[in-house]
């Protein structure tokens, strides 16, 4: 939903359609979160021991099936149902400035740019 926003923002005062920021927006974030959730995943065999082991194995054998099949069925859902639903509920929602924001926004670009050129002041090699 963020992604949405964010993609909104930079339409601002442009004609856009709805359906073309939201596909935008979820491609956008289509390999980060696959990645977020396969990075989870990968890690769930190195518990597997605890998992199905003898005797407390028993007890965490479902939780671990539940787990997989909660991270699996988010991921499905993320890249499917919830542009639906932003593309139906998102309709004339317009981003609005936030002055706060602007501000250390700002600031932060300010001190960024400043810190780039010492660092590229100081590129050459000293002997």
């Amino acid at each position: 939903m963020g992604n949405i926003y964010r993609e909104l923002g930079a339409r601002h005062g442009q004609t856009f359609d709805i359906k073309e920021v939201i596909l935008a927006a979820a491609a956008a974030m289509r390999s980060p979160h696959f990645l977020f959730v396969a990075v989870i995943i990968a890690g769930l065999p190195s518990h597997l021991r605890d998992y199905t082991g003898p005797g407390i194995g028993l007890l965490f054998r479902p939780m671990a099936k539940h787990h997989g099949v909660a991270l699996i069925g988010s991921l499905i859902l993320t890249l499917t149902l919830v542009p639906v639903l932003a593309a139906t509920f998102l309709k004339g929602v317009k981003d609005k400035p936030v002055a706060s924001f602007d501000w250390i926004r700002n600031i932060y670009g300010a001190l960024l740019r400043g810190a780039c050129a010492i660092r590229h002041s100081r590129s050459s090699p000293r002997f």
